[in-house]
């Protein structure tokens, strides 16, 4: 839990070993991290596109092949964050264009995005955004209808983005149904009922998710704000 600590860990390994080594990678990726959590997302931005650039070494690459387009994609999400909490939009909306080439669908994106340009007073280009993204996630469901991941996506990416609701609620009971024993599906129900002011319905869901998964903090944490109405 040293996390400053570690972060100056991270900018020695950055000084002491040679560019484009292995360790200077992970030095940079330290750093990457210590600014995220800063929420310096232009510098993080940074950090993470250097450290990817060790993988153009034959011979070093990631253990999950994901990452080479789940990385690229994060890139351009933290530089649209960046950007945006510097008031250029501009700038932001071309690197949320970059998000979508690099990962369409990613819900990451309107996740971390649309609160902050809603905060900015653009509304209409979050809800854009949002729009785009949830309906990947609608079409995955109506592709594949008895896929409880892909309702728990929409009902989850609806919550964190507060709009289409009453849709949420339905995709949430449907990916609970699907899914009766998915901890992860009932916490997405509580948070849909509970911002649909059914809080009674939002703790009975969200104790049933600390009951399958009790040793989980953020269960816990959950139902300690749903109960206290925060």
């Amino acid at each position: 839990g040293q996390q400053e600590a570690a972060a100056r860990e991270g900018e020695l390994m950055l000084s002491l070993n040679p560019p484009g080594s292995q360790f200077a990678s992970e030095g940079m990726r330290q750093v990457a991290l210590a600014a995220l959590k800063r929420k310096d997302y232009l510098l993080a931005a940074q950090g993470q596109e250097r450290s990817m650039l060790i993988c153009l070494h034959s011979g070093i690459g990631y253990t999950q092949s994901a990452a080479y387009l789940w990385v690229p994609a994060l890139v351009h999400r933290l530089r649209a964050k960046g950007y945006t909490a510097a008031g250029n939009f501009d700038e932001a909306r071309r690197e949320t264009d970059l998000c979508w080439t690099a990962l369409p669908g990613d819900p990451f994106v309107p996740i971390e995005l649309v609160a902050m340009w809603d905060k900015a007073g653009r509304k209409k280009e979050a809800t854009e955004l949002f729009e785009k993204y949830v309906g990947v996630q609608e079409k995955l469901c109506e592709t594949y209808p008895n896929f409880s991941g892909g309702h728990n996506a929409v009902a989850w990416l609806s919550a964190c983005c507060r709009r289409n609701l009453d849709s949420a609620q339905k995709h949430a009971l449907t990916a609970v149904k699907l899914a009766p024993d998915n901890a992860g599906c009932l916490d997405t129900l509580a948070e849909v009922e509970f911002q649909l002011g059914k809080k009674d319905e939002a703790i009975t869901a969200q104790k049933k998710a600390v009951e399958l998964e009790p040793k989980r903090a953020y269960f816990r944490k959950q139902l300690k704000r749903i109960e206290a109405g925060d």
